[in-house]
């Protein structure tokens, strides 16, 4: 009856994951839309760049409401594409967000003029001519939404990342070498792992490692993964029982499943036996050299 009851919940959250994944989408464009449809309106009303003087109201809301929402789409594909080229630092992805807006302004101001040759009895001026306005306005757009709908594509979460630099992880063991540090992490631990309870019987309990997913954790086995709605250093409490580390601000590894670590240029690279290359963070170099993986 316990292993039903088990079953049965598992079964209810696998379920409620299922949901929150399908809806996901749905609440992102939920708040970019909460922004935008009243920027619309507002700029509808108040007429700026000579719109007022130029248009009747059902012009400026048409002449807007393209304007904008074609901004958006054009900065949001051009961010979302960079975004998924710099993962690793902060810095870059806030300059991706400006380098996205500013690649999108091109045809944002291509844009702009068709709509004056279509809506206004003024004489378009030109690509050159509306491109800084563009740009203002994309950029505005692009920051705004990124850092409030978007922020979970960014790591930005301050509270985890200062949980996660200041070296969370379970104390290292005392540096042996690789083949012996393996023999330890295959002996059973102490104390269950909260944290495998969480995962279906379909993908076994033989966790690889642990890695950051937008607002989700993506647990990894020998048999499968799992995507788990919860915060990472939630995660991390619960893993304190197993043999492992974490090695980034986004990536626990287990230690019985480290094969090799190599430099890469000012980079250390963690390789797996699955065949998973995961980062090291400047934090955890040291943690990894106790450990005698480095």
């Amino acid at each position: 009856m316990n292993g039903f009851m088990h079953f049965t919940k598992r079964e209810r959250h696998t379920q409620q994951r299922q949901k929150d994944e399908n809806r996901q989408p749905v609440k992102i464009l939920a708040k970019h839309l909460a922004f935008i449809v009243p920027l619309i309106l507002l700029f509808a009303y108040m007429g700026p760049f000579g719109t007022l003087e130029h248009m009747d109201t059902a012009s400026r809301l048409i002449y807007w409401a393209v304007a904008i929402l074609g901004g958006w789409i054009l900065c949001y594909g051009s961010i979302l594409i960079l975004l998924a080229i710099v993962r690793e630092k902060l810095w870059l992805q806030l300059l991706a967000i400006g380098a996205g807006a500013a690649i999108a302004a091109i045809p944002g101001a291509f844009l702009i003029d068709l709509l004056e040759k279509k809506l206004t009895d003024r004489e378009p001026l030109g690509l050159a001519y509306y491109y800084p306005d563009v740009l203002a306005v994309a950029l505005v757009l692009s920051y705004f939404l990124t850092l409030t709908a978007e922020r979970g594509r960014l790591q930005i979460h301050r509270r985890e990342d200062a949980t996660h630099d200041g070296a969370t992880a379970s104390p290292p063991s005392a540096n042996v070498p690789m083949p012996e540090m393996k023999q330890e992490a295959a002996s059973p631990a102490s104390q269950p792992c909260p944290f495998l309870r969480r995962l279906p019987a379909r993908i076994g309990d033989d966790l690889v490692h642990v890695s950051v997913e937008d607002h989700y954790v993506c647990a990894v086995t020998t048999a499968g993964r799992e995507m788990i709605l919860m915060r990472f250093r939630d995660a991390l409490a619960e893993l304190e029982t197993l043999d492992g580390l974490q090695v980034h601000r986004s990536h626990w590894v287990a230690a019985s499943h480290v094969t090799a670590a190599r430099k890469e240029g000012s980079r250390i690279i963690l390789f797996l036996d699955n065949g998973a290359r995961i980062p090291v963070s400047r934090a955890y170099r040291a943690a990894i050299r106790q450990r005698g993986w480095l």
